[in-house]
């Protein structure tokens, strides 16, 4: 037994980057939120870039202001929905092309779209921000 709740210990029992791309994909937001650091720590310690790029997405989305549509900003929406598309691929081509299997490119477009994402954010271009200067 360890310190982990159960949920938490699927993803530290998980065999590889496949099963950490679906628990990622099938967790409750709720339990990311509550455990974002125990999260965090598993996932890089399993060297899983692009699940921490995914999971960074979800964290940011969960936590920025909402537009008057109640949603978060486009940029944030559209680097979380970029990331779910590719931790997807990611279970998926390995579950076809054995442990691991991801082709390199994939591997490439997905840093390339988080940096992109994080980039647009960092430089003030999120719709959240020019709502909140327009009223």
């Amino acid at each position: 037994m360890t310190q982990f709740l159960p949920i938490i210990e699927e993803l530290a029992d998980a065999a590889d980057h496949a099963a950490r791309a679906r628990w990622l994909l099938e967790v409750p937001l709720a339990v990311i939120i509550r455990d974002q650091v125990a999260i965090q720590r598993l996932l890089s310690a399993a060297g899983f870039h692009e699940g921490l790029g995914y999971f960074a997405a979800e964290i940011a989305a969960l936590s920025a202001t909402r537009g008057r549509d109640g949603l978060a900003p486009n940029t944030i929406r559209m680097t979380r929905e970029g990331l779910a598309y590719f931790a997807a691929e990611i279970a998926a081509l390995s579950a076809t092309r054995g442990r691991d299997g991801l082709a390199p490119s994939t591997i490439r477009m997905t840093r390339e779209y988080a940096r992109i994402g994080i980039q647009i954010i960092a430089r003030g271009g999120s719709e959240g921000e020019k709502h909140a200067a327009a009223g």
